[in-house]
């Protein structure tokens, strides 16, 4: 009887404490706007679950951002996170590196226990180190170096992606898995910059597939894609991941071999040059220091390769998006059809192509939101104890911010008409609001392969173009949606093509 009482005794503590800082927390910053709450305990949980499971997430985020303004705060639990929707605050998230943070526990950064990208990658990583390599790759992914790379791209889709597209397609044309199609396609190109065997395209696209699965299951607690999920290999993902960092891995080697032997193309490396900037942030003078630079590598590696689904998803929604606009899309393919590219340059007479790719990111951007982490050690507090952030003080240390780059894609307050595709609102005068447009993020943070990734989306709806005409053969009855729950940018249901071989 004298142990029951104990435990109840303990358990109610436990609660009472738990009521106790919630409740405290809420009251503490009540100032700041919020949506009702759904209690003291629990703040927004039960609406914002309601929003996942009718996949209306984005939706409640604009709600709330027309009903309290540009920066309000929820509750989850006993945690505060404020939501933002200003472009000044958003430049200062931006720009202030020190202060505002990359969360250390995102889900890509590890997985059931197995590193994925770490924490040190150039894509994704924090710190000195990161921007001393940020700053030594920055040729290779500048927008004057896209005319060097150009060559060897356009080689490999002459040859290898036109072979693989045949092979899909047939001679008399199929319906097909387009983001299948768009996956191969894009980590073929990959080759063409140094990462070649024993990297295999199918496999790679196959592997990070089922990765990036996983990361959405982590992140919402709820299958992504079931059914795709489900028809994949057995094998566990952490396996999965453990080959794909062996085969990067052996890569790096290959490439570090003929480094040394003085064997290197002559052609324009990235994984080479991710292992100079690598060996720039620590002497290498050690075994143990030369794995280092290794791991660091196959790091980037590995978050190349599931960013590259970034550029799949952003192909794959614009065929979506123009599926309801068959004008717009007969004109962007009559333009890619006229238009001979033999160079980068010529990639710059795809002028409405080009407004309908930046319109396609305006209405589905790849990331759909993002977060960041308030350094409590690096800012300091006010005398009462509390954060000044955008306009506010904040009473709960180390807060998060969240800020959505699909709300502010499709804000009245900057954008006409914004649930409209419109690829004609990107004339030569127009400029978007500054941080109102952030498909790439921007500031020091900013996306360092956008050019790259323009590039390459230009010359694969080019060479589609050319060789196919394409037909969008969505299923009625579930049509592809963007899931709205998951941060990197999701769809639900299959995004299928009829793709007919045109006769030259």
């Amino acid at each position: 009887m004298y142990l029951l009482l104990t435990l109840a005794a303990l358990v109610g503590i436990y609660f009472g404490k738990r009521y106790w800082c919630s409740a405290k927390l809420k009251w503490d910053n009540r100032h700041i706007p919020t949506p009702p709450l759904d209690g003291w305990i629990v703040g927004h949980v039960y609406t914002l679950n309601k929003a996942r499971a009718n996949n209306a997430l984005l939706d409640t985020v604009m709600k709330w951002r027309k009903e309290l303004g540009k920066n309000y705060c929820i509750f989850m639990n006993s945690v505060l996170l404020m939501i933002t929707h200003d472009p000044v605050v958003l430049k200062e998230l931006a720009t202030n590196v020190d202060v505002y943070r990359k969360a250390m526990d995102l889900p890509n950064r590890a997985i059931r226990g197995q590193k994925l990208v770490g924490t040190a990658s150039i894509l994704s990583g924090n710190g000195k180190n990161w921007a001393i390599k940020r700053k030594a790759m920055s040729h290779f992914f500048s927008k004057t170096n896209m005319d060097a790379l150009f060559p060897q791209c356009k080689e490999h889709l002459d040859r290898q992606i036109m072979d693989m597209w045949h092979e899909k397609v047939g001679a008399k044309g199929s319906v097909v898995d387009f983001h299948d199609l768009m996956a191969v396609t894009y980590v073929h190109f990959l080759q063409s910059l140094g990462m070649d065997d024993p990297l295999e395209p199918q496999k790679v696209a196959d592997m990070t597939l089922r990765i990036l699965n996983e990361i959405s299951i982590k992140e919402t607690k709820t299958l992504i894609s079931y059914k795709k999920f489900t028809q994949m290999k057995a094998q566990s993902v952490i396996e999965i991941v453990k080959e794909l960092r062996q085969e990067s891995l052996e890569v790096v080697k290959k490439t570090s071999k003929d480094m040394r032997s003085g064997q290197l193309s002559d052609k324009q490396n990235m994984v080479a040059d991710l292992i100079d900037a690598s060996r720039l942030t620590g002497k290498t003078n050690t075994l143990l220091k030369h794995n280092m630079v290794f791991d660091k590598v196959v790091d980037d590696i590995m978050t190349v390769c599931l960013v590259t689904d970034n550029l799949v998803k952003q192909t794959c929604t614009l065929f979506m998006i123009l599926e309801k606009y068959p004008t717009i899309q007969e004109r962007m393919f009559k333009e890619l059809r006229e238009v001979e590219v033999e160079s980068n340059r010529d990639l710059r007479n795809l002028k409405f192509t080009e407004k309908c790719i930046l319109e396609g990111m305006r209405m589905a951007p790849a990331l759909l939101r993002g977060l960041r982490t308030s350094s409590q050690r690096e800012k300091p507090l006010n005398a009462d104890g509390s954060h000044d952030f955008a306009g506010y003080k904040i009473y709960n240390k180390g807060f998060r911010i969240a800020y959505n780059h699909y709300v502010m894609h499709h804000d009245e307050e900057y954008w006409t008409d914004p649930y409209t595709f419109n690829p004609d609102r990107w004339t030569k005068d127009f400029v978007p609001v500054e941080f109102s447009y952030t498909p790439f993020w921007a500031g020091s943070r900013g996306c360092i392969g956008k050019h790259l990734a323009m590039m390459l989306m230009k010359l694969t709806l080019s060479g589609l173009a050319k060789r196919y005409d394409v037909e969008q053969r969505f299923d009625k009855e579930n049509p592809p949606e963007i899931n709205q729950n998951v941060a990197p940018m999701k769809l639900k249901n299959e995004v299928t093509c009829f793709l007919r071989p045109r006769k030259t």
